[in-house]
């Protein structure tokens, strides 16, 4: 399968690239507000028009005036990822702003598409009405030939704008192929190192970090390929307490941040060894395991721990304490920085991912049930025992079973963790949930 085109969208801050992107792929992905800078890693999103298949990348505002740079910490990281998406680009879409006018950063940003080399099309958006119509043949002064008039908000002018980008990638229209990658989202609490971790998996700068908490705000996707199988990750917003998100921004991207939880197939819950496991690491693990994911559990900068033979034991005892619920989550103690047993983490993912596609046949299920019930029979309760009659594997993704059995109120909660844990064991489940239901024979 060939690798889709891909058009980059850059433009100043605060034009509405991101608006203008998430009209294109029909859904709100990309973060919008009136802020500048609220983009900061590229962020690539699938799209679709008259039936072809294309890659859009939105990207953080350029700044190219000294009092802007001084207004965000990690501007230079922001322009570097923008220069990273114009390098990657098929087409360019430059995004001005038509209420405003012809701005002198518009000025510098065209220059530097222009001597990029690449195909540019112009998009000056905010142009809901017909009177500012007058402001577009200004912007034929930036040297771009190709200049579309559109509105990110209404849709006006968009259609326009994709027929000629199409057209300027000589797309084929056909039918998009269904993923077979392994969705991994990487979760935790701001500021546990998560971007680090992006960047130490893919061998590259992708995602920027720095030490101010809330640098993620977008859900930042990437795939590679590794061993013939390819992983999508997913980099977070981190997490914070409910009281502390005081941006709408950040609420938006803690959104987002739950949303990749809810769409993946396993999560990367990042923890800080510096730390160890707080009220909102809980919380995480609490929207994992409600949510039914394969877990994999990373203690993060365990560099920067001091160790005797003694301290991982006692890490690992501390941390299945306070996460009791993700008991089958394995556990692995890394440096992201220092890429310490980073690369350990594709083999866990792999086998995460075959077990939470487990599927067993119907005897060999019943086989193993009855050596379970064999080895510690049910308690009888008031002279009534629970009877196991058989079992079906009902679901994957997680591993789901129904036992039929003569009146599920007989079960009692540790009788059922003990059938869990039995089956987790004979069947090495390791990294992911099982959900077992129980159902009474019908009285004749």
């Amino acid at each position: 399968m060939a690798k889709p085109k891909v058009v980059a969208i850059v433009g100043r801050p605060n034009v509405g690239k991101s608006s203008l992107a998430n009209k294109i792929i029909g859904r709100r992905e990309a973060i919008v507000h009136n802020a500048p800078g609220v983009t900061r890693d590229r962020k690539y999103l699938a799209a679709e028009w008259a039936g072809c298949q294309f890659t859009v990348i939105d990207t953080g505002g350029i700044y190219n005036d000294d009092t802007l740079n001084r207004s965000l910490d990690f501007q230079k990281d922001i322009e570097e990822q923008v220069a990273v998406a114009l390098q990657e680009a098929d087409l360019i879409i430059m995004v001005a702003d038509g209420k405003i006018g012809l701005h002198h950063l518009d000025q510098a940003v065209a220059l530097l598409l222009r001597r990029s080399g690449r195909k540019v099309l112009l998009a000056v958006n905010k142009m809901e009405t017909n009177k500012r119509d007058l402001n577009l043949y200004e912007f034929y002064n930036l040297g771009l030939e190709k200049v579309f008039a559109v509105s990110a908000i209404t849709g006006g002018g968009v259609a326009d704008l994709l027929d000629a980008a199409v057209a300027e990638l000589k797309i084929k229209p056909g039918l998009a192929q269904p993923s077979t990658a392994i969705r991994v989202a990487i979760v935790g609490r701001p500021n546990v190192g998560k971007s680090s971790l992006l960047n130490a998996l893919l061998g590259r700068e992708r995602s920027i970090v720095s030490p101010l908490a809330g640098t993620t705000r977008d859900a930042i996707d990437e795939e590679i390929s590794r061993a013939k199988t390819i992983f999508r990750f997913v980099d977070t917003a981190g997490i914070r307490k409910k009281a502390r998100v005081n941006e709408d921004i950040e609420y938006y991207a803690v959104q987002r941040a739950i949303n990749a939880i809810e769409n993946c197939d396993i999560a990367l819950l990042m923890l800080d060894a510096t730390r160890l496991v707080e009220e909102q690491d809980q919380k995480i693990a609490g929207l994992i395991d409600s949510n039914n994911k394969g877990c994999l559990l990373l203690v993060n900068k365990w560099d920067l721990i001091e160790k005797d033979g003694a301290t991982i034991n006692a890490y690992t005892a501390a941390i299945r304490r306070k996460l009791k619920f993700l008991a089958y989550a394995p556990l692995l103690f890394i440096s992201a920085q220092e890429n310490i047993r980073t690369f350990d983490i594709y083999q866990n993912i792999s086998a995460i991912y075959q077990n939470f596609q487990f599927q067993s046949t119907t005897g060999q299920l019943n086989k193993a049930v009855a050596a379970l019930l064999q080895r510690h029979p049910p308690r009888a309760h008031k002279g009534r025992q629970l009877k196991i009659y058989y079992a079906v594997q009902t679901g994957r993704r997680p591993p789901t079973f129904t036992f039929h059995c003569n009146n599920a109120k007989l079960l009692h909660f540790a009788y059922a963790r003990y059938i869990e844990n039995q089956l987790r064991e004979h069947y090495a489940l390791s990294g992911v949930p099982l959900k077992l239901f129980f159902q009474g024979k019908a009285r004749k």
